[in-house]
């Protein structure tokens, strides 16, 4: 396999020449953003062109098993000559510089490039042709570094307002610690499994009138023996999911529990998770027999040090909003859990 290169060779000098307008003097900045949004930087001449609309394609495409079309990153493309003020000090950047000279293409990582606590990363290539056959190679491992640079951001912001008895609680079932702030309250807590809610309204609106509408966030974590590799098959995981859900989170409706909605294939992967083998599924849950339901993540990882498997999931529920936001939120607690 051709090795990725991350190391320019040349081509950095366009983008020295872009950082030199509009300096920022006086006190570093905190980099602004929103969690989920990009600024994607390109030449003047290319803002419309085809091969610009191929990266943007990528990173608006929708997210998996959402209910409805929602893109996984809000996307700014923006010329060198707008690469300043907000657009300079935003979080997360990624720049395309074009080389005749640059005779093979690579990528540079520069952390705190122009604020604290941003990200930007410059693509350089011979040619446009270069560009995206080298973006194809190399799109997921840049996209993984700015989504995790956003669940680390907001895990730290978590941190300074955390719910210490959840965060305890959960480490005693899991022995991973969850940035789960204030404002979530305990539901359950029994033997092998915890699960603490978060529930607000929000004003939602239609042609006619305005009213409040429930959004809840929920993160569960689940434990027990560990028998077999057999739990890592994605069936197996699910099935494991849904008998832990008919058990410890009913509905109002007598006779109704949450389970996953089987109509929608989940999102799976295999993923190195602290080290350990852990099998990451999204999909969409329901309550048995109502017309309720949302998206949901779900970890299962393997606990060696007490040889039993440990289930960490979060879950939506906002059926008059958007639900990106709020599964990034939900996400970043459960994918950034730590020993």
């Amino acid at each position: 396999m051709k090795k990725i290169r991350r190391i320019f060779l040349l081509g950095l000098a366009p983008l020295l020449l872009w950082a030199c307008k509009g300096d920022i003097t006086g006190l570093f900045p905190e980099a602004g953003g929103k969690m989920g949004e990009l600024v994607l930087v390109v030449n003047e001449e290319d803002l419309k062109s085809e091969w610009v609309d191929t990266l943007q394609a990528y990173f608006t495409r929708p997210m998996p098993v959402l209910p409805q079309d929602e893109p996984y990153w809000k996307l700014y493309t923006i010329s060198p000559s707008s690469f300043q003020n907000l657009y300079r000090v935003h979080r997360n950047i990624l720049i395309i510089s074009i080389n005749p000279k640059q005779t093979e293409a690579a990528y540079a990582v520069e952390k705190d490039g122009y604020a604290t606590g941003q990200l930007v990363v410059t693509l350089a290539a011979k040619d446009k042709a270069s560009v995206l056959a080298y973006f194809k190679q190399v799109r997921e491992e840049i996209e993984t570094m700015f989504r995790k640079k956003d669940m680390e951001k907001l895990v730290r912001e978590y941190d300074k307002i955390v719910n210490r008895e959840a965060q305890n609680k959960m480490k005693a079932v899991t022995g991973l610690r969850l940035s789960i702030p204030d404002g979530f309250f305990g539901v359950r807590d029994t033997t092998g499994f915890v699960y603490y809610s978060h529930e607000a309204t929000r004003q939602a609106k239609t042609d006619r009138e305005s009213y409040p509408a429930k959004i809840q966030r929920g993160i569960w974590v689940a434990s027990g023996p560990y028998l077999s590799a057999d739990v890592f098959k994605p069936a197996v995981a699910l099935h494991m999911r849904d008998s832990i859900t008919a058990l410890y989170i009913p509905s109002s409706k007598e006779g109704s529990f949450m389970m996953t909605e089987p109509r929608v294939p989940s999102d799976t992967a295999i993923v190195n998770f602290n080290g350990q083998r852990a099998l990451i599924q999204h999909g969409l849950w329901r309550m048995k027999d109502e017309f309720k339901g949302g998206p949901y993540v779900n970890i299962l990882t393997y606990d060696p040090q007490n040889a039993r498997w440990v289930m960490i999931d979060g879950f939506v529920y906002a059926p008059q909003f958007d639900k990106r936001d709020y599964m990034l939120q939900v996400e970043s607690i459960v994918r950034m859990a730590r020993p």
